[in-house]
């Protein structure tokens, strides 16, 4: 047992998704390799100058669905 206030437990509405990481080059290839991705209503991470942005369309509600 955990001391009291020392633990934590997840709702039982969180799930855990399998998560698949890739790295690609920034080439053009990897750019609609994203896209596709996107477009089947995926969830890319995106790398900026200072932190990495998550990408989804807004419109499709299970992609929405993911991010958050």
């Amino acid at each position: 047992m955990c001391p009291k206030g020392l633990c934590y437990t997840r709702p039982k509405s969180a799930h855990r998704c399998p998560t698949i990481t890739t790295v690609l080059p920034a080439n053009k290839e990897s750019l609609e390799h994203a896209a596709n991705i996107l477009l089947e209503g995926g969830v890319v991470c995106i790398p900026t100058d200072t932190v990495y942005g998550i990408a989804a369309i807004a419109t499709y509600a299970e992609s929405v669905r993911k991010v958050f």
